[in-house]
Formats: C-alpha cells, structure tokens, sequence
C-alpha cells in the first residue's frame, strides 16, 4: 500500500484530507466528509486520492478492531487469572481531601467485586470497599476468599432474618392465644400508610391488624384528621 506522507511541496496528500475533511468511511466503498465544504479544486484531489483515502481509513478501522481485540484477550486472561487464584486482588487507600477509602486496584478485579456485592458505590466517589472487608481478608486476597467472605455474610444474614421470623411466630402465637383466652382482639401490628380517600382531609391512615378470639387475623383503616 502506498504510504501517505505529508509532503513538502504543499500538496495535499490523502492523510491530510482526512485530517483536514474530518473523512471517514460511508459503507465499504465510499468515504464521507464531515469538515467544512472543500473548494471546486480541492474536490477534484479528493476524488483523485479517494482510493488511497479509502485504503487507509479501512486500515486504521482494522488497526482499531485488532486494538480492542487485544485489549479484550488480555482483560479475559487477566479475570481467569484472578478467578482460578493465579492472581490476587489488591486494595489501595486512596486519601482524598474530603473523602478517603479504600479503592479496587484493576477493571477486571473491580468488576469481580462488584458483582459478589463487595464493590459499593457512593455518588460522587464511586466504587469502594468497606473497612470490614480489609480487616477481614486484608489488602490482598484470592477471588476465592472473597467468595467465602460474602458467603459468609450472606448465611449469617439469612440465619438472623430466620431467628427474626421465629421470634415473630412466637410473638404472634402468644397474641392468638391471648385473644382467646381474653375474647377479645389484640393488635398484632400497626404502621401508617397515605391517605386513601380523597374525600377525607387527612394525609394519612392508620392501619391495625389484630388477631381475634377465633383466630382471624382482620385489619382496620382508620382516618387522622
């Protein structure tokens, strides 16, 4: 292919209309110029050049495609790297004037984090790693250690929402039973919520559920004026 050079003499070469006309390929066989109208004379070179112009625009679209191809090999090379443990994930502090914490070091390894739900987001910071996680794995661990670290923290969160509902069981079985033996309802749990009647001037209701002495769990809605 013919190398594009400025040249010396003040002749317009291909790579400096497509510099000058902003060029760029429309489809594969046509080019598209994006700058300002060329004058009758510099059209006249531009449609003279059009073949090596459009050599060299289809060079450089290639030379960008292997680019990011490349780029895209090695970003997978290095996430199996850190998913198989071959590579460990590092953490840097990062001591800024008004906010500090601790960062990811790498896209890959971020991305990891982030989707086991360790990476958090702040606006106006970004990602970042709570302390408790350093103080647990420390500023250098194995994809697989942070693995166990969220497992972890995912089963002590279910065994706490379990031991929660259980609790919530026992409190509920003791107002039925309540119920009966007083035959009368007993409220089992109240929250406010908006109002639901335009005709009423209030902005909010009170809802009440109680259990009754048959067992029947019913709720009431009532009005705050």
């Amino acid at each position: 292919m013919e190398k594009i050079q400025k040249q010396k003499t003040g002749k317009m070469t291909p790579e400096y209309m497509i510099r000058k006309w902003r060029i760029c390929l429309h489809g594969e066989d046509q080019i598209k110029l994006i700058g300002k109208k060329p004058t009758e004379m510099e059209a006249v070179q531009i449609r003279a050049a059009k073949p090596i112009i459009l050599a060299e625009l289809k060079r450089r679209r290639e030379e960008i495609r292997q680019r990011e191809n490349q780029k895209k090999a090695e970003e997978e090379e290095n996430l199996q790297a850190i998913k198989i443990g071959e590579k460990k994930i590092e953490l840097s502090y990062y001591d800024g004037e008004y906010l500090s914490g601790w960062r990811v070091c790498g896209r890959e390894a971020n991305q990891l984090l982030k989707e086991l739900g360790i990476v958090k987001y702040m606006a106006g910071w970004g990602g970042y790693v709570e302390n408790e996680v350093v103080k647990e794995l420390g500023e250098k661990f194995t994809y697989q250690q942070a693995i166990e670290y969220m497992a972890s923290i995912l089963e002590a969160k279910k065994a706490k929402e379990a031991a929660k509902e259980a609790a919530r069981q026992v409190e509920i079985q003791a107002k039925i039973q309540q119920a009966k033996e007083t035959g009368k309802p007993v409220l089992l749990q109240q929250w406010t919520v908006a109002c639901n009647d335009i005709r009423e001037e209030c902005d909010m209701d009170i809802i009440s559920k109680y259990v009754q002495p048959d067992g029947r769990i019913t709720e009431t809605r009532t009005h705050t004026w």
